[in-house]
C-alpha cells in the first residue's frame, strides 16, 4: 500500500530491501512389488522480505527519518504420498495425496515523524491445502496414450473444495518429443 506513489524512490528518500529464500526436501521411494512403487516426499520452504524507507530532510540531507516499514514472511510444509501400479504393458494406475500447510505473516506500517506508527496491515495466519488424485493411463499403441483421472482439493481457510475430472491424450512424435 503506497498512496503517495513513493515506494520505488524519489530524491528525498532511501529504500532498503532484504530477501531470504529457503527450499529443502527429502524423497523416499520403495518398491512394493515388481509392478508397484510407493513414494513419499516431504519439503519445507520459507521466504522473508523486509523493506524500509526513510525520508531525507530537504534542509539537512544528512538527516534521515524512518518513514515506512514492510515485512512479509511465509513458511510452507509439504508432504506428498504416491502409489504407482503397472497393471500390464498398456495400463497403469497412479493415486496419491498431498498436504501443504502455509503459515504467513504480513506487516505494513507507516511511520510519522520517525516515531508514531500507523499500522496498515498486521496479519498472521495459517492455511492448509489438501489434495488427492487418481489417474488411469492407457497406452493405445506406440504413438497414442489416453489419460483419465479425478482430482480433489480442499482449502481449509475458506472451507472450499472441488472435484475435477481430468482427461488427456498424448502423441509421441519421436523419442525426445511428445505432444499432449
Amino acid at each position: 500500500y503506497d498512496p503517495d506513489g513513493q515506494a520505488y524512490g524519489n530524491s528525498y528518500s532511501n529504500r532498503f530491501a532484504d530477501y531470504e529464500t529457503n527450499i529443502t526436501g527429502l524423497s523416499y521411494e520403495h518398491l512394493l512389488s515388481n509392478k508397484t512403487t510407493a513414494k513419499l516426499t516431504v519439503g519445507y520452504s520459507s521466504t522473508n522480505e523486509w523493506f524500509d524507507r526513510d525520508s531525507i530532510s530537504t534542509v539537512k540531507p544528512d538527516i534521515a527519518t524512518p518513514d515506512w516499514h514492510w515485512k512479509f514472511s511465509t513458511q510452507k510444509y509439504s508432504a506428498v504420498f504416491q502409489l504407482d501400479h503397472k497393471v500390464n504393458a498398456r495400463d497403469s494406475l497412479i493415486a496419491g495425496a498431498s498436504t501443504d500447510y502455509t503459515d504467513f505473516s504480513i506487516l505494513n506500517k507507516r511511520i510519522y515523524a520517525g516515531v508514531h506508527d500507523k499500522v496498515i496491515a498486521d496479519r498472521q495466519r495459517g492455511l492448509n491445502l489438501l489434495q488427492s488424485y487418481a489417474q488411469w493411463k492407457y497406452r493405445m499403441n506406440e504413438v497414442w496414450t489416453f489419460i483419465a483421472g479425478m482430482h480433489y482439493q480442499y482449502l481449509d481457510i475458506s472451507q472450499s473444495q472441488s472435484i475435477e475430472p481430468r482427461i488427456g491424450i498424448n502423441a509421441k512424435i519421436n523419442d525426445r518429443h511428445t505432444l499432449g
